[in-house]
């Protein structure tokens, strides 16, 4: 992809946020990267803070090599029946949760040319894992653009199957969420035995951060670490034994299977 296509986001939230800050760390010019959206002062807000040319009027996709889709998933139905006459040949790139390829071609007249995603809010530092799926008839140059474009702000996994989408959104689209509750929770139990909120916060994140490393290091066997960290009769012994008895890996089987489901029916709507 060359970096003089333009690049216009249609939903200027904090996902596209992130991926406008990511696009611009990877040397994307910001004059080529528009944003339409309805809200002024976000408007206002991506303009001083990127540098980017905004607008409120959707007719303008028709000037973008790019569109993404960055709106909120019960807007895309409406905004893709308002610029299906103007797309002619533009990539689509969807990054709405629950949103179907096929839906997106129905509101849109049949068109095919889209490329489903999902990011996660970490693209905003460059470290988001991103899913993509597109159906086999996509061209060649379409996969690379986006691949250009999703790489720019973290890794990019291509996937065999739509429907694992609605998957990796129940795990890693709403992932950061799940990490930021555990580690807000580590900071206050920290805190309820008796440490100062900074120290806490310093201990928490530090070992999360830490942990994270060794964990890549050794993904394939995660048990081996815990044994490496687990004593017999020690701390970290008596903090799992309550973390089993509490049934936390249940938790979080239907904390995840729950948002699965919903970015499932969202897609049936």
């Amino acid at each position: 992809m060359t970096k003089n296509k333009k690049i216009i986001f249609v939903g200027a939230g904090n996902m596209a946020q992130s991926i406008i800050s990511g696009l611009l760390k990877e040397n994307f010019s910001s004059s080529v990267i528009f944003a339409i959206d309805t809200d002024e002062a976000q408007r206002n807000h991506l303009e001083k803070t990127f540098a980017i040319q905004t607008s409120n009027d959707l007719s303008l996709v028709e000037s973008a090599d790019v569109i993404i889709l960055s709106t909120k998933p019960q807007h895309v139905q409406g905004i893709c029946s308002n610029i299906k006459d103007v797309v002619k040949n533009q990539l689509i790139i969807s990054i709405a949760a629950g949103i179907r390829l096929n839906q997106i071609s129905q509101w849109m007249g049949g068109y095919q040319k889209i490329i489903r995603t999902m990011p996660n809010l970490v693209a905003q530092v460059q470290k988001s894992v991103t899913v993509a799926f597109t159906l086999p008839e996509t061209d060649q140059e379409s996969v690379e653009d986006t691949n250009k474009i999703l790489n720019s702000f973290g890794d990019t996994i291509w996937l065999k199957e739509e429907k694992l989408i609605d998957s990796a959104t129940a795990l890693s689209g709403s992932g950061p969420a799940y990490i930021f509750y555990f580690l807000n929770a580590l900071i206050q139990s920290g805190i309820n035995v008796g440490l100062e909120k900074k120290d806490a916060q310093i201990l928490a994140l530090k070992t999360l951060q830490g942990s994270s490393v060794l964990a890549e290091k050794y993904i394939n066997d995660l048990e081996m670490l815990i044994e490496n960290v687990t004593s017999k009769g020690g701390t970290t012994e008596q903090a799992l034994k309550v973390l089993d008895q509490k049934n936390l890996k249940e938790i979080i089987d239907s904390a995840i299977k729950a948002a699965f489901a919903r970015a499932q029916e969202m897609g049936e709507k």
